[in-house]
């Protein structure tokens, strides 16, 4: 693909118009689509907190929802507009007024509620990644976690064997509080390497 290419020459050039180009023009997703990847044909799992359509750049664009836990969900629009739904938004959100769009406008989206009242336990995250599994999404999001350590990789061990058993990719998040170790389950290959090739661990 262009992306692997040493000739500069085949990299669209896109400009940056503001703060709507923030996710598209530094990241080179905007030149990613201008060469004609957005997604088609790819599903994507988002796990995470409740979203919904309410938020307008998903408006149209989920394509299956789940709540993989045990408690009822907010249904407000506030409750459906946090954190899960600007991850899906990033992921694959239509362009709207202030948002030129996500990475992948054209993806599938597959989103589970798998964290409740600021909780993600690792027995919802399981659920919704052996159904999603089942659903043939091999690409999943997990911008959550918790501390690194062996008992905490232990945790995410059985949603692991699903995401290796189909052959899937997870990419997760490191975290935010600038702790000297990345949480799980991003660093789970490094408590336990035999998921190392499914893995993709993501800082910012």
């Amino acid at each position: 693909s262009y992306l692997h290419s040493s000739n500069l020459a085949n990299i669209p050039s896109c400009a940056y118009s503001g703060a709507a180009d923030n996710l598209r023009v530094p990241t080179g997703v905007a030149a990613a689509q201008a060469a004609g990847f957005t997604g088609s044909g790819v599903k994507v799992a988002i796990l995470d907190t409740a979203t919904g359509q309410d938020h307008s750049p998903l408006a149209g664009r989920i394509s299956a929802y789940n709540d993989f836990t045990a408690k009822p969900a907010d249904t407000s629009a506030a409750g459906k507009s946090g954190h899960g739904a600007l991850m899906a938004a990033l992921i694959g959100g239509e362009a709207v007024a202030g948002f030129n769009g996500g990475a992948a406008p054209d993806a599938a989206l597959h989103v589970g509620r798998v964290c409740a009242e600021d909780a993600c336990a690792s027995d919802a995250i399981t659920k919704g990644v052996a159904h999603y599994i089942a659903a043939n999404v091999r690409l999943f999001n997990l911008s959550l976690g918790a501390p690194g350590s062996m008992t905490s990789a232990a945790a995410y061990s059985s949603m692991a064997e699903y995401i290796v058993s189909g052959d899937a990719l997870l990419v997760a998040a490191t975290g935010n509080a600038g702790r000297e170790q990345p949480d799980n389950p991003a660093a789970l290959p490094a408590y336990l390497p035999q998921y190392r090739n499914n893995w993709l661990a993501v800082a910012n």
